[in-house]
Parts: structure tokens; C-alpha cells; sequence
């Protein structure tokens, strides 16, 4: 699907780089790691592609919590380090 998704993007603009949602869930309780979508292949279809990984984005309840009241506050999350990675190129 992403390999379609950049041929495609590649058509109407310049990619600069690819972001992977939904990479990994960190336990709230041990603070390990899970690929709840199984292993991820990020790195070798931008490899493929020669385009840098800007992101990988985690799953985060935290950011559903605010999304529910209609407010955006991603400072206190995970998410807030890759979205200013992101941001930055």
C-alpha cells in the first residue's frame, strides 16, 4: 500500500520522506514496545524509494483524550518528539 501511495504522490508532488502511523503501542504499565500491526517494514521501503523515515508516529490514547474535547495538546505525549521531527525538515 505505501509503495502505491508514493507513485501516486509522486505524480502530483515532491515526497519528502516517509512517516508511519500507528508504529508501535507503548504499555502504559511496563513501558514495553508492541507492534500491535506486526513487524514493521518502514526502513526498507524507504530504502527502496531513497527517502529518509521523518517519523514514527506511536499509537497514544493520551491523544484521543483531547481529541474527545476538542482540544489539541500533543506536548505531553510521545507524539510530541516526532511531530517536531516532522516539522523540522
Amino acid at each position: 500500500i505505501v509503495a502505491k501511495a508514493v507513485r501516486m504522490a509522486e505524480m502530483m508532488l515532491a515526497v519528502i520522506g516517509l512517516v508511519e502511523n500507528y508504529s508501535y503501542f507503548r504499555c502504559p504499565d511496563c513501558g514495553k514496545c508492541h507492534q500491535i500491526f506486526g513487524k514493521s517494514h518502514l526502513d526498507e521501503t524507504a530504502q527502496a524509494y531513497q527517502l529518509p523515515v521523518l517519523a514514527r508516529l506511536p499509537i497514544d490514547p493520551a491523544v484521543r483524550r483531547p481529541a474527545m474535547r476538542a482540544v489539541s495538546n500533543h506536548s505531553q505525549t510521545e507524539l510530541e518528539p516526532a511531530l517536531q521531527a516532522i516539522l523540522a525538515r
